[in-house]
């Protein structure tokens, strides 16, 4: 790329007062243009030239919004704002699978590709807070993996991102109740001499409340489950770079 050189113009009268000095004032009065079209750096919605991969590109979206810096080393990348594999959390309510395409994953599963610097999942489970394989079980709030415990041998209720329930208060049945009888009393007025009626033991009676036979209750556990909603601990992969 050439430079033009444009001479200026010396003041009127003008007389050096040394050679060096006189070559200064010439070089003062100089200036110079690169031909053709150029600039320091790429800006625009544009991949830029092969020709200019060696500057930085200022993207900008489809809609003429910025988007971020980008360099080119083998292909347009770009740091991601958050610092990898940090103690940053964020609430995912959408499956695992959208979360590796989130913020320019490449929609890849972590487990059988792992992320590197410009590939594979931007954002993955964190497994701190639990993992669907039933390795560690869920914790508040409910819905990072699931609960290994049984109940009656009836598995725990299985919670996946999205879903809802949980009962703020419920009424127990009969057979919630821990086993148990109540004695029961009743007028005996058959005393012999009439004397004054007394309440005796009713050893006679059969019916729910007379025995531990017809005992009432059964110990069957009653719903414990809170308000929920299942949602996905997230942390940042090992992944830098966002790729174009």
């Amino acid at each position: 790329m050439n430079v033009v050189l444009t001479a200026g113009q010396l003041p009127a009268g003008y007389c050096w007062a040394s050679p060096q000095q006189y070559l200064n004032d010439i070089v003062s009065v100089i200036t110079a243009a690169l031909t053709g079209n150029f600039s320091g750096i790429n800006f625009g919605t544009d991949t830029p030239a092969p020709e200019d991969q060696d500057k930085p590109w200022f993207r900008l979206n489809a809609d003429g919004s910025p988007d971020r810096w980008y360099v080119f080393m083998g292909q347009w990348i770009s740091p991601h704002p958050i610092p990898p594999s940090g103690q940053q959390v964020i609430i995912w309510k959408d499956t695992e699978s959208a979360l590796w395409s989130y913020d320019g994953g490449d929609g890849k599963d972590p487990t059988s590709n792992p992320p590197t610097a410009v590939s594979g999942a931007m954002w993955v489970r964190d497994t701190d807070f639990g993992s669907d394989d039933g390795t560690k079980c869920f914790r508040f709030p409910v819905g990072a993996g699931k609960n290994p415990t049984a109940y009656e041998t009836n598995p725990a209720t299985s919670i996946q991102p999205g879903d809802e329930g949980g009962d703020e208060r419920v009424v127990q049945t009969l057979d919630q109740l821990v086993p148990h009888y109540h004695p029961c009393k009743k007028d005996n007025i058959g005393v012999s001499g009439g004397g004054t009626p007394v309440l005796q033991d009713d050893t006679s009676l059969s019916v729910a409340i007379g025995n531990t036979e017809n005992s009432i209750g059964a110990g069957d556990s009653a719903n414990n489950m809170p308000p929920y909603r299942g949602v996905i601990f997230a942390k940042r992969s090992s992944r830098i770079y966002l790729t174009l």
